[in-house]
């Protein structure tokens, strides 16, 4: 594996109190053509909560495009909050996260048809 995007802010939806950096993600390609990112909430104190993935927001711009022919192939990608600014830190009290992507720089580009010349 090779990193593919160092760091790329997500369109942020929530960021949950239970989210740490290095958490892993998980990006969806969604049926609006989207790509959202998905992070998994660890079950609550004797099951009471139960656990699962949280869609956090979505991937925007560049990111997107790069990726989203790899989600469509099922490319292995793994995924990691590098960068997690809760609500009550940011000036403007707004939540930011950013990931980093990590896989194989081939399967991002779709096949090239062969030419015969």
């Amino acid at each position: 594996m090779q990193i593919l995007i160092y760091k790329t802010d997500l369109s942020v939806e929530r960021a949950p109190g239970w989210l740490a950096p290095t958490a892993p993600v998980r990006l969806r390609l969604e049926a609006d053509g989207s790509v959202g990112a998905y992070a998994d909430r660890p079950a609550g104190l004797f099951g009471l909560r139960p656990g699962g993935p949280v869609r956090i927001g979505a991937l925007t711009g560049q990111a997107r495009d790069l990726l989203a022919p790899a989600l469509e192939t099922g490319a292995a990608l793994r995924v990691r909050v590098v960068e997690l600014v809760p609500t009550q830190l940011d000036p403007d009290g707004r939540a930011r996260i950013a990931v980093s992507v990590w896989g194989d720089p081939d399967r991002l580009r779709p096949p090239q048809p062969v030419s015969n010349r």
